[in-house]
């Protein structure tokens, strides 16, 4: 039998050689990597859903400030095309702008270019000019003003566009002009058509 007073224990001065969990020396650092653990696995979340919210596509888009001026209908058309993209918020807000400021554009650009042809002067261009209707759609605004100022002449004087075209050099290269004018009419390119139509409206 073991002398219990040579063989006692003396569990304080035991050291202790295993670690906790195979890694930590003590139970303080133990607590203190458990700390640190779920202080990351915090900020994992809060950046996780920082992300998701910044590129989940919404299932309605909010109509925020930079978009305020927007009109609603117009809006409901975009989005429905911003969820097929695949469209943040952000995204949403930046593409219904450029869309709608192309809009606006287009729609003043349509209503520039919208001018009406009065009968009396469609008449002219085609009896006293010998514009078809073809030549006459590819008219700017501006052609028409110089056409309109040309019957104007017309009714002022006692003569018209055609009598001017005398034996001259000027009157052959208006009738040349009007010449390449209709083979262009007939054959050419939308570019060609409108290189003609320039050239005869300067000898006019």
């Amino acid at each position: 039998m073991l002398d219990t007073d040579d063989n006692v224990i003396d569990n304080e001065n035991i050291v202790v050689s295993e670690k906790i969990l195979g890694r930590f020396n003590t139970q303080s650092d133990l607590e203190k990597s458990y700390t640190e653990l779920e202080t990351a696995y915090s900020q994992k979340q809060n950046w996780e859903k920082k992300y998701n919210a910044d590129f989940e596509v919404p299932e309605n888009y909010l109509k925020e400030d930079s978009i305020e001026n927007i009109d609603d209908e117009f809006l409901k058309l975009t989005s429905d095309d911003a969820k097929k993209l695949g469209l943040n918020q952000s995204q949403f807000n930046k593409y219904a702008k450029n869309k709608y400021d192309a809009k606006l554009v287009s729609d003043k650009e349509k209503e520039d270019s919208k001018f009406d042809i009065s009968e009396n002067v469609s008449k002219f261009m085609k009896d006293k000019i010998g514009f078809t209707d073809r030549v006459i759609s590819l008219l700017s605004k501006d052609d028409v003003t110089f056409y309109e100022s040309k019957y104007q002449e017309s009714l002022n004087t006692s003569t018209n566009v055609t009598s001017s075209y005398h034996n001259t050099d000027k009157s052959k290269s208006k009738k040349d002009a009007y010449k390449a004018l209709k083979d262009a009419e007939r054959s050419g390119t939308h570019f060609e058509k409108k290189a003609a139509f320039e050239k005869w409206k300067s000898l006019v």
